[in-house]
């Protein structure tokens, strides 16, 4: 969401933005990275990826289907549900934890 345009401008420098869906494999975990919430009850039952990552909706999401570990961390500003959270991942263990972060207004 949002200006596509706009958001390469402000990351030069920083990272790099990548289309959805963004697949990738560290330390040997099949990881999927996507905005929109729409597929991931299929991909996760696919059973293809050990970690799926989206986002989109600002709620937390911390769960599994079979082997798949799904995480959406919410949001980091808080600004639409009142909660700055954000993921940590154990990529060894594959352990999540949703973590709300202290911001002062």
């Amino acid at each position: 969401d949002g200006d596509k345009l706009y958001l390469q401008v402000k990351f030069k420098g920083i990272g790099e933005i990548y289309p959805a869906p963004y697949e990738t494999n560290i330390d040997h975990k099949n990881i999927i990275m996507l905005h929109k919430e729409k597929l991931i009850d299929a991909l996760a039952e696919s059973q293809k990826y050990e970690v799926i990552i989206y986002g989109h909706t600002h709620r937390t999401d911390l769960r599994k289907i079979g082997k798949t570990l799904i995480i959406n961390p919410g949001e980091c500003g808080g600004w639409l549900t009142g909660k700055s959270t954000i993921a940590l991942l154990n990529l060894d263990n594959l352990e999540s934890e949703i973590v709300e972060l202290a911001v002062s207004v």
